[in-house]
């Protein structure tokens, strides 16, 4: 884990609209931006289902996930990615740290080219109740939804039975 923490991370859920499993407690307030765009991912506090053993997920070899369109200018992975359309793609790459496949970097990609990456939480169909209020796409749906006063953008991508959640900071605030 990084010298942030636990605490950071859980922050970083609840402002974008998760909630917390049976036995696990949120750290209330809001953290600021530099924090969120360190911190994008979930799985470090993802709660256990109940039998108390998380599934590993095995992210496929790259693959296009989806096309979505970014309603405002965002930061990936710290640097500028403009509004627009884009197809994103599952890279292969797992994130540093993640044994369990539970974080896996994906691109946007805009005419053929890499305009932009970030890491994405992989969250299995069984589970998605456990991290998320909102009802979830459909499979091999997306959506792209704004939080926290038009302060986060949030990409969620269902398929083939994986949840991809994908958080990006507005640029520019």
């Amino acid at each position: 884990m990084d010298g942030r923490g636990r605490h950071a991370r859980c922050a970083h859920a609840a402002a974008f609209g998760f909630r917390a499993g049976t036995g696990r407690a949120f750290l209330a307030g809001f953290l600021g931006i530099t924090v969120i765009a360190v911190t994008p991912t979930l799985s470090a506090f993802l709660p256990a289902p109940h039998g108390g053993v998380r599934t590993a997920v095995a992210p496929a070899a790259a693959q296009a996930l989806g096309t979505v369109a970014l309603p405002r200018a965002v930061l990936a992975n710290g640097r500028p990615l403009a509004a627009g359309t884009y197809v994103v793609h599952l890279t292969g790459r797992t994130a540093a740290g993640s044994p369990d496949g539970r974080e896996a970097w994906v691109e946007f990609r805009r005419g053929g080219a890499v305009a932009g990456e970030e890491l994405a939480s992989l969250v299995p169909a069984t589970e998605i109740g456990e991290v998320a209020a909102a009802a979830p796409p459909a499979e091999d749906g997306s959506r792209v939804e704004v939080l926290r006063g038009n302060e986060y953008v949030r990409i969620w991508i269902h398929r083939s039975g994986t949840h991809y959640l994908i958080h990006l900071a507005v640029s520019g605030r």
